[in-house]
């Protein structure tokens, strides 16, 4: 995305992550290219065990 002037900006994110491991996604968060952090999104499965 760009802006046109530098300031605080709200992002929203909507993700599926149906994923059958559980495990939770990660992204980095990048501005300008550098790095500014890391997000986890988690799995939206729920696993069930038969038995």
């Amino acid at each position: 995305m760009n802006v046109e002037e530098a300031g605080t900006y709200t992002l929203s994110v909507r993700y599926t992550n149906g994923g059958g491991d559980g495990a939770d996604r990660p992204m980095n968060i990048l501005v300008g290219g550098e790095p500014q952090g890391e997000m986890a999104f988690p799995s939206r499965v729920k696993a069930t065990l038969a038995g």
